[in-house]
């Protein structure tokens, strides 16, 4: 009876060390980030090519950013030329960020 006794308190502290042995390691760490704005896009100005006149024959009429025309081919700008207005966008986003607008 007396090993059995040594057994089990042997068995008992063996399963004592056992769980102690598998104690948590902790580490910490810090972590960083940067929220980007998305690119936000406002009309400000609608584009108007203003008056334009036409004939049988094919032309072009082009709007400068500066809201100057050409014409080419069969487009005549009359002198009254109504409104004329390039279109203008205001762009918004985070600084320093490229974007392409065509």
């Amino acid at each position: 009876m007396k090993n059995i006794t040594k057994l089990f308190a042997i068995a008992i502290a063996a399963i004592g060390f056992a769980s102690s042995s598998f104690a948590q390691v902790n580490a910490t760490a810090t972590a960083s980030g940067t929220i980007v704005t998305p690119i936000a896009i406002t009309k400000n100005t609608d584009m108007n090519f203003g008056d334009v006149a036409v004939n049988a024959t094919a032309g072009t009429v082009v709007l400068a950013p500066a809201g100057t025309r050409t014409n080419t081919g069969g487009v005549t700008l009359p002198v009254i030329t109504g409104t004329v207005a390039a279109a203008q966008f205001t762009i918004t986003g985070t600084s320093g960020y490229a974007y392409t607008f065509s």
